[in-house]
């Protein structure tokens, strides 16, 4: 059956979050949503929401160009946007997936031995350069470390050092011979 209708939409969620996307139907009552991965994920959720239609086209490749064009910065920009990527039937299909341990093995081996061409290389250096990487505080020694790797160094992991021996750790069995429970150590 032929699309009849293809229009670029917004569903609103009362939260403040919102989606825009292209559709593709012959029936406008459809009461299509949305299908992004984080707006599958409030819809699952019932969060409530309404969608309204904000231009129709004659063609797909029409609505494409004005659905890439209408969020354009905004998948970056703004934290209430929903949408993964830039739009204009852009989809990674792989967004979210969670792949079964043998998947996962086969794809490891099939990378294995691969090299980057250097072009490949400098094109991912420059795609992150310029880009603030969030910080927090570790809890238990309060330095300030980059968001993604704070649970791999530090809180649980932290390795607070008094007079260069690593003492909150569980596995070490080192102590400095001026540290005891009697003598706490210099102040």
């Amino acid at each position: 059956m032929d699309k009849l209708y293809h229009y670029v939409y917004e569903t609103l969620f009362e939260d403040g979050f919102y989606y825009r996307g292209l559709h593709s139907t012959s029936d406008l009552d459809d009461e299509y949503a949305g299908s992004g991965l984080y707006v599958r994920a409030k819809l699952k959720a019932n969060h409530p929401y309404k969608t309204t239609i904000i231009q129709q086209f004659d063609t797909r490749d029409e609505a494409a160009a004005y659905e890439k064009e209408y969020i354009s910065d905004l998948f970056d920009t703004d934290p209430y946007c929903l949408n993964a990527c830039e739009g204009g039937d852009t989809v990674n299909s792989n967004i979210g997936r969670k792949f079964s341990k043998t998947t996962r093995e086969r794809m490891s081996i099939a990378s294995r031995g691969k090299r980057l061409s250097k072009e490949t290389i400098e094109k991912l250096r420059m795609s992150n350069l310029g880009i603030a990487k969030p910080k927090v505080a570790c809890n238990k020694c309060g330095k300030e470390v980059a968001a993604n790797t704070v649970n791999r160094w530090h809180n649980d992991n932290c390795g607070v050092r008094i007079m260069g021996h690593n003492v909150s750790s569980p596995y070490s069995r080192i102590r400095s011979p001026n540290v005891s429970e009697n003598n706490p150590g210099p102040e």
